[in-house]
C-alpha cells in the first residue's frame, strides 16, 4: 500500500502556475494526501488537495492570483482513486464542472471582475465521500486584482475553513 504524500502549508504569497503567450497556465491534481491539522501534535488525517503538477499538496490549495483582463487556463487532474471530483460555480468557470476519476478538465477564462473569491452555503468544490482540502468550503484563494495595479507581494491571504472529522450520526428506525 502506498503511503500518500504529507501537504504541506500555502502561506498564499506565490500565484499559481506561469504566464506562457500571455496565457496564466495554472495544472492542478487533486489526490489523497496526508495533513497534520494541528502542525504535528496530533494525528495525521487522511485528506484529498490539490497541488500544482510534480508539486507537493498545499492546504490551503495554490493560491490562483491573477490581475483583471488575463486569460486564464486551469486544467484540474482528479487522480483520487475513488470518487469523483466536483467544482461547483466558482471563478473557474460558472458552471459546475464532474471530473471522474483518472480524468482532467481544462477551463479557459478571461479574469473580469476583481476580488477575492468567497463560498456561500454550497462548497465550491468536492468529492464523493468528502471535501477537497480545505476541506467542504472552498478549493483555495483566487484572487483578480484591478487592471492597472502592483499586487503587494508581502500580502498573505488568509483562509478560513472548516472541517468535521466526527462520524455523521444516523437515527434508527
Amino acid at each position: 500500500m502506498c503511503i500518500p504524500q504529507l501537504a504541506v502549508v500555502n502561506d498564499n504569497r506565490t500565484p499559481a502556475g506561469m504566464v506562457r503567450g500571455g496565457v496564466r497556465q495554472i495544472h492542478l491534481e487533486a489526490s489523497v494526501t496526508r495533513w497534520l491539522p494541528d502542525d504535528g501534535d496530533d494525528s495525521t488525517l487522511t485528506v484529498q488537495a490539490f497541488a500544482e503538477r510534480d508539486g507537493v499538496p498545499r492546504i490551503p490549495s495554490p493560491l490562483v492570483r491573477v490581475t483583471q483582463g488575463d486569460s486564464v487556463q486551469v486544467t484540474i487532474v482528479n487522480v483520487v482513486p475513488d470518487s469523483n471530483l466536483v467544482l461547483h460555480g466558482s471563478p473557474l468557470g460558472g458552471d459546475s464542472i464532474v471530473i471522474p476519476r483518472g480524468e482532467s478538465r481544462t477551463v479557459t477564462f478571461t479574469a473580469a471582475v476583481p476580488g477575492r473569491s468567497r463560498t456561500g452555503r454550497r462548497p465550491a468544490a468536492r468529492s464523493s465521500g468528502s471535501g477537497l482540502a480545505p476541506m467542504r468550503n472552498s478549493p483555495g484563494a483566487v484572487v483578480i486584482d484591478p487592471a492597472g495595479t502592483v499586487p503587494d507581494t508581502s500580502e498573505r491571504i488568509f483562509v478560513i475553513t472548516m472541517m468535521d472529522v466526527l462520524p455523521t450520526r444516523r437515527s434508527r428506525s
